[in-house]
């Protein structure tokens, strides 16, 4: 088995770690274990990943921003106040067209023109602001 990196919390006499892994051939999971003050395992869950984010995603308070040098950030309500990720915008769209991605699209054309005409938008609009701003 293979284990992620998790987090521990000791509730009185009890502590209870919670992990990713992963078992040979097998989807990854998330394991929850109970120990007593001995370090011995009293109860151990294996819950299905699908599962749990489900559960978790759900209820996460998940924000998405666009900066204006043109990077999008994901970042999420977490004590530990770290970022899920960013990705620059051109780096985004350049990953959204690749073949992969359009193979088991039927629509892949008329989806790509939609594309190109929101960013043909977001870029008149940012010309816009960029006139206003070289004049003033």
């Amino acid at each position: 088995m293979t284990e992620g990196a998790g987090s521990e919390q000791s509730q009185g006499r009890l502590r209870l770690t919670f992990s990713a892994g992963a078992e040979a051939g097998a989807a990854v999971c998330y394991i929850a274990a109970i120990w007593d003050l001995n370090g011995t395992e009293m109860l151990t869950m294996r819950l299905p990943r699908e599962l749990v984010d489900q559960v978790v995603l759900s209820h996460a308070d998940i924000a998405v921003e666009l900066t204006l040098s043109g990077d999008v950030y994901a970042d999420a309500d977490l004590p530990d106040h770290r970022g899920l990720g960013h990705v620059a915008i051109d780096r985004l769209v350049v990953r959204a067209i690749e073949p992969p991605m359009l193979q088991d699209e039927p629509n892949a054309g008329a989806l790509l023109r939609e594309l190109k005409q929101k960013l043909t938008a977001a870029v008149d609009a940012v010309e816009a602001v960029l006139s206003t701003i070289d004049k003033g």
